[in-house]
C-alpha cells in the first residue's frame, strides 16, 4: 500500500510559472529517495491555460 503523502497543485488561467515550479522542487526533486510525497498537477479550468509569463500549458487528453 502506498503510504506517500499526496500533494496536488492546482493550475489556473493566469498562474505564475514560479508558483507551479516551487511545489515540484520542495516536495519532489529536492528530496532524496525514498520520497514521502507524490506531487501531481491538475487544472481548475479547461486547457489550454495561459500563464502570467505569456505561454500556454496544455494537459494530457482524458
Amino acid at each position: 500500500m502506498d503510504q506517500r503523502i499526496r500533494i496536488m497543485v492546482i493550475a489556473f488561467n493566469g498562474i505564475s510559472p514560479f508558483h507551479l515550479a516551487i511545489p515540484g522542487v520542495v516536495f519532489g526533486e529536492a528530496l532524496q529517495a525514498p520520497n514521502p510525497f507524490e506531487v501531481s498537477f491538475c487544472a481548475a479550468e479547461r486547457q489550454p491555460l495561459m500563464t502570467s509569463a505569456g505561454y500556454q500549458i496544455f494537459g494530457l487528453p482524458p
